[in-house]
């Protein structure tokens, strides 16, 4: 054998050893759970760890982190897991993950807040702010329509790209065009992709320096009370994101898809879409690029504005945004984002309880948050959002709580129902119940 050949067989042992050896640490790899909880609390700390250790919920190679503010102070701040697995690379204190649909709770905050200062009204109409939308029939249609899902815009007539996305003006002029596909006002339905397109125009036009949502977030919300969420993430804070993943077409992805029909949410909605009963796979399709969500471990993808998904930050931030609204919009301080007077109409408002236009199942918005219904502990509605795989925020007025869930692995549960969330949350009412006495 010449040197030559000899060489490259050297070359190939050393990188199948390589491997095999990266393959049997990576088996390896310990569970990791960190964070602190406050005394009283510990049982948040043992849901979140039996998560992990069933590995029936929570993949070896996952990571998520739960936070929670209670009368405004924060009582659960835990991690676990890994941001990026194939790296070895342990979920810290500062890890961000993206949250996808959880991002339209910090939109509808967002037009909330204008609203408060006087520059947005909820029954104006849209085109009062904004002429170019007043097109193909949506003249009519007010800022309560719009951020209530029953504009029929959850479609339009152009694909959302991640390269319209990042054209704001061309976007603009898309969104502006577009013809409903239900007339507006009769009916709901899930505006997936397009509610933060929307609302961030909207947005620009009605606030008095012209910014887009993601800006005014960062102006208005994350840098006057320190919370860690962008929309729109820095280049520079990339290496802090946890690294996405889904189950594929592997005998994991066909396990985790039939546990999650047990669920009749989640059994409705893939049945819908079989029979073509719901519009999911529309809208969707008309977002093919931007549903596309492992496009997002691409930084470059991660600096432009959705509103609608494209959020990005810790569970400690939207634990803390949530527990700012359920202490009636101010800290302990007394530092005020949102009037209380706003946050009950909002709580007390909103459309009522129908089949959804889009998805198909019985949903209900209220000026952009996505009440959720809770019956672990009282039969109940909180002010928030979830999103798609899992991540999830909300504010619980009657106990001043605010409570979030951020994830890498994107599970089959969107709307609330991710069991790896339910648990730890149950756990934590538990804790509250105790201390309420």
């Amino acid at each position: 054998m010449g040197f030559w050949a000899k060489a490259f067989v050297l070359c190939v042992v050393a990188v199948v050893a390589s491997l095999v050896v990266r393959v049997m640490q990576k088996d390896k790899l310990p569970i990791i759970i960190d964070g602190t909880v406050q005394p009283g609390f510990e049982e948040v700390l043992e849901a979140f760890r039996a998560n992990f250790e069933s590995g029936d919920v929570e993949p070896r190679e996952g990571g998520s982190a739960f936070a929670a503010y209670y009368k405004g102070k924060q009582v659960v701040n835990i991690w676990g897991g890994y941001a990026d697995y194939e790296s070895s690379q342990p979920w810290r204190h500062d890890t961000m993950a993206i949250v996808f649909s959880v991002t339209k709770g910090m939109a509808a905050l967002c037009m909330a807040m204008l609203v408060d200062k006087g520059y947005l009204d909820y029954d104006q109409k849209v085109v009062h702010y904004w002429p170019e939308f007043g097109q193909n029939g949506k003249e009519n249609i007010t800022v309560r329509q719009l951020l209530h899902h029953e504009a029929g815009l959850a479609l339009i007539d152009t694909p959302i790209t991640i390269d319209l996305m990042m054209n704001y003006d061309e976007l603009g002029k898309a969104l502006a065009k577009s013809p409903p596909i239900w007339e507006p006002g009769t009916t709901h339905g899930y505006h997936a992709f397009t509610f933060g397109l929307y609302a961030s125009q909207l947005l620009t036009r009605a606030d008095p320096k012209k910014r887009t949502l993601g800006v005014y977030f960062r102006d208005e919300v994350a840098k006057p009370f320190g919370i860690e969420f962008y929309i729109g993430l820095p280049k520079e804070l990339n290496y802090r994101v946890a690294r996405f993943f889904t189950d594929g077409g592997d005998l994991n992805g066909v396990k985790s898809f039939l546990r999650s029909q047990m669920d009749p949410i989640n059994r409705q909605i893939t049945w819908g879409m079989v029979t073509g009963q719901n519009k999911v796979k529309d809208v969707f399709g008309n977002a093919a690029d931007a549903s596309d969500f492992y496009k997002f471990n691409d930084p470059r993808n991660r600096e432009f504005e959705c509103p609608s998904v494209t959020g990005i930050g810790t569970a400690e931030a939207l634990a803390k945004v949530y527990g700012i609204i359920a202490n009636g919009g101010k800290t302990t301080d007394g530092k005020q984002f949102l009037s209380e007077k706003l946050i009950k109409m909002i709580e007390e408002g909103g459309t009522p309880l129908l089949e959804d236009y889009a998805i198909g199942i019985p949903s209900r918005y209220s000026y952009g948050f996505r009440p959720l219904h809770i019956s672990c502990t009282q039969d109940r509605e909180m002010l928030g959002h979830p999103g798609l795989g899992g991540s999830n925020a909300y504010a619980d007025s009657k106990y001043r709580l605010g409570v979030g869930f951020v994830t890498r692995y994107a599970s089959p549960y969107g709307l609330g129902n991710d069991p790896r969330f339910t648990s730890v949350r149950d756990a934590l009412y538990r804790a509250i119940q105790k201390d309420e006495g």
